[in-house]
């Protein structure tokens, strides 16, 4: 994985950070003032990713709510491991 790439992620990971994610009615109102539903409720969410057959870092949280539409996903109690390439 190269810098770029880190850098893409520690940013995001920095974002995902930065939201408030106690609460799924902070994040997405709708005009009448109601929260939006995700479109997917994902539990004990994982995710890798690899290069040249070899696992770079792995992600792992307990709850994922995923907006497709927006392609967004809020993620609660994540942990993410990095491994050496």
């Amino acid at each position: 994985m190269g810098l770029k790439q880190y850098k893409l992620l520690i940013l995001f990971l920095l974002f995902i950070l930065s939201c408030n994610t106690n609460s799924i009615n902070n994040v997405e109102k709708t005009q009448d003032n109601t929260p939006s539903p995700p479109e997917q409720v994902l539990n004990k969410f994982s995710a890798y990713g690899t290069k040249e057959g070899k696992k770079i870092w792995y992600l792992t949280a307990e709850k994922a709510y995923v907006y497709e539409s927006k392609n967004i996903a809020l993620l609660e109690k994540f942990n993410v491991k990095f491994f050496k390439t």
